[in-house]
Order: structure tokens, then C-alpha cells, then sequence
């Protein structure tokens, strides 16, 4: 942890899997409704919870997330959509 800024400088590094192979429009819990037959991945949950949100559900499927609930996954880490790379674009493997 920076003692100036109080930014995490070296995060845990892990890897973090969300699958989208079947999705529903309400969320978990719900019947599938599209089979999207998508995989997410990265090293810090929280990115890759808001990138899931907001670029594959909001973005791809159309499905617009509730923004206030959805920021959160990234500030309560500390961190801010222009802290991601590339614009917080998802990049294909």
C-alpha cells in the first residue's frame, strides 16, 4: 500500500473465471434465456465482476446493469473505470 496515495501496489495476484456459457437476463438465479457460450478472465475479481457487467452484459447482450451497484465493484477496491487498461475494453484471447 502506498502511504501517499493509499493505493494497493501490488495486488494478490489470482486468477478469476466467470463463465457465460448460459445466461439469463435477471441475473443468477433465473432460467437461461441466451447461451452466449462466453468465458472471462483475469487476476482481480473485481475488475473482471465489472468488466462482466458492463462490457458483456451491458454492451454485448444489451442488458444495461444498475450503474451505482455496478461502480461499486470497482471503487470499494479503490480503483476507477480510467484505472483499467485500454479504456476497460475487453480484449479477445
Amino acid at each position: 500500500m502506498d502511504e501517499r496515495t493509499g493505493k494497493v501496489l501490488y495486488p494478490r495476484q489470482q486468477l478469476c473465471v466467470i463463465d457465460a456459457l448460459w445466461a439469463s437476463k435477471g441475473g443468477p438465479g433465473g432460467n437461461p434465456s441466451h447461451q452466449p457460450n462466453f468465458l472471462a478472465m483475469g487476476v482481480m475479481a473485481p475488475v473482471v465482476d465489472y468488466q462482466v457487467a458492463t462490457k458483456f452484459r451491458g454492451e454485448m447482450m444489451g442488458w444495461h446493469p444498475y450503474m451505482p451497484a455496478t461502480l461499486r465493484m470497482l471503487t470499494d477496491f479503490g480503483y476507477t473505470e480510467r484505472d483499467l487498461p485500454a479504456g476497460g475494453k475487453i480484449m479477445e484471447a
